[in-house]
């Protein structure tokens, strides 16, 4: 009893810390004075023209004990719980707008987002069999990834702190057959879904359903439990009810919209990522800075956009990962599938330049553009493969030696 006590205290004050890291990381946010993060991004930004003003609309609304639904403001009216964008439901933006002054309340938000995808790595870590220390190394590691640094002027990055613990519960729910977890699964679905963006739910989901195709191809798993895939099921048909009140009204403004019909080839498959641009895992800037005026925005047929390419991870987490994927381990199954993972979205992310560019001709694939947002599978799983490495690295006889401090300082500086 003792010992789970102190196992409790020990997550507890780690999460304490990954707290802080994310309220450090976004200290210039609130001193000297609040601040905005602020890109002109392609002549506007998104964050100060668009949502800036949703999130202060739903600030107001809350204020005002009513959830705005729909407002005359723009044009002849539009259905903000149809937009999404507005993030009506979501949990984190009623539990700050309300109470909080609005710029404290925005600025807030992205610490809370961001401790949510850390601390979302962390008990994933921990459940993969990850000791603290490579827990908490590959929280950092995704949880400040290319993906979500290149995309705080947009709120695209807010979807994707719920990966991890999407990824958890379905693990959990797949290995336990447990309702509780089937529960937990669908909860954290439904407010990724609520956070708006439902391109990320769908890569989500889509993430989730390539990891059960290569757990059904190993040998010891081709025959499924009924408990397991009802369990599954049920998740995913209960996680579509909670949304629902999200999702009817998106769809049907969506066929009132210019957008009523799927993508053409060319608009789905709009900003892939060409092969090259794996070289932003090592270096984002490898291309030119657009602080710089150094990166090349027009040069095709259409407007190249750095940070939805930009999916920088680092050397160590790489060269951890490669270790892991051509280390005998006992935990092969989960790097085996892991690995698939990321295979998977490295190609998917390709777009036009892939051999699976057929699928964006194809629903669900070409209701979106920019298959460039798949890297944040790849980040995920790199990040997940990266733990893997560096539990080898530490068990390993010849690196004993290697202090645990020395490694994680070398992370930081990834």
């Amino acid at each position: 009893m003792r010992e789970v006590f102190t196992q409790k205290r020990k997550v507890f004050f780690l999460l304490i810390f990954l707290f802080f890291t994310s309220f450090l990381f976004f200290l210039k946010l609130f001193l000297p004075r609040l601040s905005l993060i602020f890109t002109p991004d392609l002549g506007s930004s998104d964050i100060f023209h668009h949502f800036l003003p949703m999130r202060y609309l739903l600030a107001n609304s809350l204020k005002n004990g009513h959830l705005p639904l729909w407002s005359s403001l723009p044009g002849t009216g539009i259905s903000l719980i149809g937009d999404g964008h507005i993030a009506i439901f979501n949990l984190v933006n009623l539990l700050l707008f309300l109470p909080l002054p609005f710029p404290l309340a925005f600025n807030f938000s992205y610490v809370v987002f961001i401790f949510i995808a850390l601390s979302g790595m962390f008990f994933l870590g921990r459940y993969l069999k990850f000791s603290y220390f490579t827990s908490i190394f590959i929280a950092i590691v995704f949880a400040f990834s290319g993906f979500f640094i290149f995309h705080f002027t947009q709120t695209i990055y807010i979807p994707a702190v719920y990966i991890p613990f999407i990824f958890l519960f379905f693990l959990k729910t797949l290995n336990q057959q447990k309702l509780k977890y089937a529960l937990l699964l669908s909860f954290f679905i439904s407010q990724q879904a609520f956070s708006g963006h439902p391109q990320i739910v769908f890569i989500t989901i889509l993430g989730l359903f390539i990891y059960l195709a290569g757990y059904l191809f190993l040998p010891k798993h081709r025959i499924i439990e009924v408990k397991q895939i009802s369990l599954l099921i049920f998740a995913l048909i209960l996680a579509f009810f909670m949304t629902a009140v999200w999702f009817l009204p998106l769809w049907e403004m969506k066929n009132v919209s210019v957008r009523h019909k799927a993508f053409a080839f060319s608009t789905a498959t709009m900003n892939s990522l060409s092969p090259k641009h794996l070289l932003g895992l090592i270096y984002p800037f490898f291309f030119g800075n657009p602080k710089e005026a150094s990166y090349k925005i027009y040069g095709g047929k259409e407007v190249d956009i750095f940070w939805e390419k930009a999916g920088y991870i680092g050397i160590i987490p790489l060269i951890l990962a490669f270790f892991a994927i051509f280390k005998k381990d006992k935990e092969k199954e989960s790097i085996v599938l892991f690995s698939f993972l990321l295979l998977m979205f490295i190609l998917l992310s390709f777009g036009r330049y892939s051999p699976l560019f057929f699928l964006f001709l194809m629903a669900p694939f070409n209701f979106f553009r920019v298959p460039a947002r798949l890297l944040v599978l790849v980040l995920f799983s790199i990040s997940v493969l990266a733990g893997f490495g560096l539990e080898n690295l530490l068990k390993s006889q010849k690196l004993r030696k290697i202090k645990k401090i020395d490694i994680f300082l070398a992370g930081l500086c990834y």
